[in-house]
């Protein structure tokens, strides 16, 4: 149990709290891959979850 190390530094841990889409929330996004067509366009394109 001592050398396990932070909880709070588990990877899974970086995806709780406010969801990513709000301000100043650092919360990590599920996404599969960081790339163009990975969430990286939202609130930018209609088939990408929403358009403003």
């Amino acid at each position: 149990v001592l050398l396990r190390g932070p909880k709070n530094a588990r990877e899974a841990v970086k995806h709780f709290g406010k969801a990513s889409g709000v301000p100043h929330s650092h919360t990590k996004p599920y996404v599969r891959s960081k790339g163009r067509k990975f969430e990286k366009a939202r609130g930018r394109r209609k088939s990408r979850g929403f358009k403003v």
